[in-house]
């Protein structure tokens, strides 16, 4: 019962061969796509490690640099996490509510 669902599977452990024979032109397509996605990640890891310490210190240099926008950042986080806090309560006092009758 063992391996029916299985009978495409290849290489080792197993003893079926999964690579055709002699097939140059494929290993070389092949290869040639590796090399592409190897370019594609390269420069995506070099974005990204460029973008991020860019975007941190475009955010966090003028919080620090601009007085107002500092204070008009920590009042709009504190009126959000008051404005959570009342929903929540809220929507529990009304689920306990509804759970009651």
């Amino acid at each position: 019962m063992q391996g029916h669902a299985n009978l495409g599977l290849c290489g080792l452990p197993l003893s079926a061969n999964c690579t055709p024979p002699n097939d140059q032109n494929h290993k070389d397509d092949q290869d040639d796509e590796e090399d592409e996605d190897d370019r594609y990640m390269s420069r995506f890891f070099i974005s990204m490690g460029m973008g991020f310490p860019v975007g941190f210190w475009a955010i966090c240099g003028s919080l620090a640099l601009n007085k107002s926008w500092r204070h008009a950042y920590f009042r709009f986080i504190d009126e959000t996490i008051d404005w959570l806090h009342v929903f929540i309560i809220v929507n529990m006092v009304h689920l306990k509510s509804m759970v009651a009758l």
